[in-house]
């Protein structure tokens, strides 16, 4: 389900379109509460595109919701993998 909500929230570009924002809120909402969802967004093929499409969308859009949720995604994922190197180093 993962790959599937990012997919298809990537693929309808910068538009406001109310089943983006939808697809976006819920990958946030299960990046926040399951690990396993987490670990799974970040060994995605790619991880890369898709950290990238959601920057080009922060950068293009004016549509509150669109910023929020994207910045959620991105903070989790930068964040979890953060406190996880951290927690190898010691």
């Amino acid at each position: 389900m993962v790959e599937s909500v990012s997919v298809s929230a990537l693929w309808n570009g910068c538009e406001v379109d109310t089943g983006l924002k939808l697809q976006l809120l819920v990958l946030a909402e299960m990046i926040k509460i399951s690990a396993g969802v987490r670990i799974y967004a970040k060994e995605m093929k790619k991880i890369k595109d898709f950290y990238r499409s959601l920057t080009i969308l922060l950068n293009s859009t004016e549509d509150a919701e669109l910023l929020v949720f994207s910045m959620a995604i991105l903070a989790r994922l930068v964040l979890t993998e953060s406190s996880l190197l951290l927690q190898i180093s010691i």
